[in-house]
């Protein structure tokens, strides 16, 4: 189990994807020497870099708009895919309101 706590939005770009990588391949080389299936959970409270739409920051509505927080879901889920190889369960995703730092 991997948690990330408001932690992958202050890193540069490219770092939080490097991180989580990092941790994806750590866990698939324990298993692989424990002779085991690689399992990895990532807990994670933050957004992800090209996930937060500048609009609806600006606005204010990036947590509060239902249609907002679906197309946000579906960038994070597109963004784990894409950048780590990971799967986004959707059904349990919540979003964590606000963000740390402006972008």
């Amino acid at each position: 189990i991997v948690v990330a706590e408001a932690t992958l939005l202050y890193l540069a770009p490219g770092s939080a994807r490097a991180t989580l990588r990092t941790c994806s391949t750590e866990v698939e080389r324990e298993a692989a020497e424990a002779g085991m299936p690689a399992a990895l959970t990532l807990c994670f409270a933050d957004r992800f870099p090209d996930t937060i739409d500048a609009e609806a920051r600006r606005k204010g509505t990036m947590d509060t708009d239902p249609g907002q927080l679906e197309r946000e879901r579906t960038r994070v889920e597109a963004w784990l895919q894409r950048e780590v190889g990971m799967r986004l369960d959707g059904s349990s995703w919540r979003p964590k309101p606000g963000g740390a730092r402006p972008q």
